[in-house]
């Protein structure tokens, strides 16, 4: 492979990654999970459920739990963002020095 293919496959993959990196940061929810585990070591579902309910007026305790539950946190867990124990209901950052590295990477982007 020459350098100009590497280059090429190279910057795929990299767009390929902001874009999953965009993707993941896309919903809400999925911020706020972000923004309040980088202050929290581990926290509840309940406890981000009631504060996406805060920040958010259109989302109320019951539905935002749902959704982190069966969607959000699913998705950052397997994205390795978060760890997400089902059932125990509870989540924490994986790496915080790392996710900070990636939105400032994405951020430089837009």
């Amino acid at each position: 492979m020459n350098a100009e293919n590497r280059t090429a496959v190279s910057r795929e993959r990299t767009v390929e990654e902001f874009d999953e990196v965009f993707d993941l940061l896309a919903h809400p929810h999925r911020r706020t999970v972000i923004d309040e585990l980088e202050s929290d070591v581990t926290v509840t579902v309940r406890e981000l459920a009631e504060r996406i309910a805060e920040r958010r007026d259109s989302a109320s305790l019951s539905s935002a739990r749902i959704a982190l539950c069966h969607n959000h946190l699913p998705r950052l867990a397997e994205a390795g963002v978060v760890s997400y124990d089902h059932d125990e209901k509870r989540c924490e950052l994986n790496d915080a020095a790392a996710v900070r590295a990636v939105l400032a990477t994405a951020r430089e982007q837009v």
